[in-house]
């Protein structure tokens, strides 16, 4: 059913072009405009090596700095995004900084489920498991490169779960090299995800070593910690300075297959260390990253647009 006149008018970006169609639908409806920013366009495509400088990029990068202006309000869920927008001259008392965050009541700590792990040949082994999308991002190729360096550890499988840009070409790299320790599950249902978190042995979090990576936060490493699973975090900038304050993760170089090989190691060897940050990022998620807490700062946030435009 249709609804009446909003009171404001909110568009996340990415896509880029949705924070447009938001900008233009609050000047047709004369109501306030908030953008949401949870990736840099068009900076991340171009560091992806997508868009080279020209004529386009110029033209992108005036859109954005259009968009910004034309927000009332943004939000923001990293500092380093927050910063990335007043440089371009934005005030800061329009930025309100809303950390993405967990539901407690599916991310927890929980048995692990021996029968899923049966189900896809895993009992009875120390898993390592990469969850997320399989694309540009996060150089996962280095990850096939350490499950082959690693094969003669029999007790050891890497499982990645998820779909994405480079599938195809992973799972060719695996099938071209033979690799057994290796499974690749595909997307796996949403609310199997709580029980496949808690059976892992070992969470990565990887970012390729870029500077856009430096800007960005991986909500799942909050489900992760949430659930008290030991995490290594291959990745520099905002999520690694997070996790240094968290001590919730053992933290590498990005893009660094020995250093990922030592901290597979490390954990398998050292389990008692791991359990120790696992319970210090399960307690640091709990005293500032839950969902509701955060949905109410960004109500909060709405609120106050909304009563100064109508000061206006």
């Amino acid at each position: 059913s249709r609804t009446g006149e909003p009171d404001l008018v909110v568009a996340t970006s990415p896509q880029f072009f949705v924070g447009i169609a938001g900008a233009i639908i609050s000047k047709w409806k004369r109501r306030p405009f908030v953008l949401e920013i949870r990736d840099l366009w068009p900076k991340s495509i171009v560091e992806l090596g997508q868009l080279r400088p020209g004529p386009v990029l110029s033209a992108l990068e005036t859109l954005e700095c259009w968009l910004y202006r034309s927000a009332a309000g943004v939000v923001v869920n990293t500092r380093t995004f927050r910063d990335h927008i007043t440089a371009r001259g934005v005030e800061p008392d329009r930025i309100e900084l809303v950390y993405n965050g967990i539901d407690p009541k599916m991310f927890r700590p929980r048995p692990r489920s021996e029968a899923l792990l049966a189900e896809h040949d895993l009992a009875n082994h120390f898993t390592v498991a990469y969850v997320g999308t399989l694309g540009l991002a996060h150089g996962l190729m280095l990850l096939i490169d350490v499950a082959e360096r690693l094969k003669g550890r029999a007790e050891l499988r890497f499982v990645l779960i998820g779909d994405g840009a480079d599938r195809e070409k992973l799972e060719a790299e695996v099938a071209r090299r033979g690799l057994d320790n290796v499974r690749m599950l595909g997307l796996q249902p949403r609310e199997a995800m709580p029980h496949w978190i808690a059976s892992i042995d070992l969470l990565l979090v990887m970012l390729r070593d870029l500077p856009v990576f430096e800007t960005v936060i991986p909500s799942k490493i909050f489900e992760f910690l949430a659930q008290e699973r030991p995490v290594v975090l291959a990745a520099r900038g905002e999520i690694r300075r997070m996790m240094e304050e968290a001590g919730g993760a053992l933290l590498i170089g990005p893009e660094d297959a020995d250093q990922l090989v030592g901290a597979i190691e490390e954990v398998m060897d050292r389990p008692e260390e791991a359990a120790e940050r696992a319970r210090s990022g399960r307690r640091w998620v709990e005293e500032g990253f839950i969902r509701d807490d955060l949905a109410r700062r960004m109500e909060t946030f709405l609120e106050r647009v909304l009563v100064e435009h109508q000061k206006d």
